[in-house]
């Protein structure tokens, strides 16, 4: 028999009961991924890179793969932390995703704009094809006056439809890479801030998340001495 208050060891949870707390965890990460994507992934799609880079999938697939490891973290952070971090300290790492994801646009967008564009210039929008210009023209391009002044479409047209000509290859290479890099860099952050703060706004409504789930109102015991 043992004394009066000297508490037992915890036992080990049961192998069942462990499955359906990791059960439940990547139900959650589904569940925010789903809500992530159904709320954003229209406009996503509207801006995402041409459907076809160097010959590449689509970047969303790249993009959705991304965001899952970036939940993964973020839910690692938040079941390791537990009461440790801060709301302020969530509410922080909000902003600065938030930040950085902000940037993360512009960077993009002016990206894109500078980049990506249609050909034939003069054709009908449904007979013209994407596409994605070099980094650095031909300095026999730059050379040139005329060419010097014109934009991506028109340059192309001047010099005979021909990308060889206007670009080398591995500037062409160079500028769809960072077409898709910064897409990808500006969904992850977006994703991220959004997961974020999802997690500073359950922790604000729930408390700390623990692995083994939120327990219901009314169910914790008061601990208890080990009398037999």
């Amino acid at each position: 028999m043992s004394s009066i208050g000297s508490p037992h060891p915890a036992a080990p949870p049961p192998e069942g009961n462990r499955f359906q707390e990791w059960l439940s965890i990547l139900v959650a990460v589904s569940s925010a991924i789903g809500s992530f994507f159904g709320l954003f992934g229209g406009i996503l799609s509207g801006i995402a890179p041409p459907v076809d880079i160097a010959g590449q999938p689509f970047a969303a697939d790249a993009a959705r793969m991304y965001t899952c490891m970036a939940l993964l973290v973020v839910y690692a952070i938040a079941l390791a932390t537990g009461r440790a971090a801060s709301i302020r300290g969530w509410a922080l790492a909000t902003a600065a995703l938030v930040l950085c994801a902000g940037t993360g646009f512009v960077l993009y967008n002016k990206t894109h704009n500078d980049l990506v564009f249609r050909y034939p210039p003069d054709a009908e929008p449904g007979a013209q094809s994407v596409y994605v210009a070099g980094i650095r023209r031909l300095e026999v391009v730059e050379n040139d006056p005329v060419s010097r002044a014109l934009g991506n479409a028109n340059v192309l047209k001047e010099w005979g439809g021909d990308s060889t000509k206007v670009w080398t290859d591995a500037s062409q290479s160079a500028g769809r890479a960072r077409v898709l890099y910064f897409y990808l860099g500006f969904v992850v952050f977006t994703g991220a801030a959004f997961f974020v703060l999802a997690e500073l706004v359950r922790r604000l409504v729930l408390g700390p998340l623990q692995a083994s789930g939120p327990r219901p109102p009314g169910t914790e015991s008061a601990p208890q001495g080990g009398q037999n």
